[in-house]
C-alpha cells in the first residue's frame, strides 16, 4: 500500500494557512490528550489497588522489610504519576493555544513575560509594572 506523504509535510505545505484550521486541530490535540489524561489516571487507581492489596497481605514484618514488589510498584505509580501530570498540562496547554488572552506556559514555551518600567504622565506613575 502506497502512502501519500502526507503525514511528512507541514501544514502550509498542505494548504492550513488559516488560524481557524490551527486552531481546530490545537483543540482536537487537546482533547486527545484529555482522553490520554482519563486512560493514565484509571491505571493509576488500578495500581494504587494493587499496592493497598499488597501491602495488607505482604507488608513489613519489621520497620526496614518492604517487600522488592511493593517497592517495584511504588516506582511505577510515582513514574506514572508524573506522565499524568505533564499530559494533563500539554492538554491543557495545547487545547488553549489560540485563545485569545491565553497566556502560555514558561514551562513548554519560549514564552516569558517581560516586566514594563512604571508609566509616568506629568510626575504621576500612572501603571505599574
Amino acid at each position: 500500500m502506497k502512502q501519500s506523504g502526507k503525514a511528512n509535510k507541514c501544514p502550509y505545505e498542505l494548504g492550513v494557512n488559516n488560524i481557524k484550521d490551527f486552531e481546530k486541530a490545537f483543540k482536537r490535540l487537546g482533547r486527545e490528550y484529555r482522553k490520554s489524561v482519563k486512560l493514565i489516571r484509571k491505571r493509576i487507581q488500578q495500581l494504587k489497588i494493587e499496592l493497598e492489596v499488597l501491602e495488607f497481605e505482604k507488608g513489613p514484618r519489621k520497620n526496614s522489610d518492604i517487600p522488592l514488589e511493593i517497592q517495584i510498584l511504588k516506582e511505577r505509580l510515582k513514574a506514572l504519576q508524573e506522565i499524568y501530570r505533564t499530559t494533563s498540562e500539554i492538554g491543557v496547554e495545547a487545547g488553549n493555544y489560540y485563545k485569545r488572552g491565553w497566556w502560555r506556559s514558561e514551562k513548554y514555551t519560549t514564552n516569558s513575560r517581560k516586566s514594563r518600567l512604571p508609566i509616568l504622565y506629568h510626575g504621576f506613575i500612572i501603571e505599574d509594572a
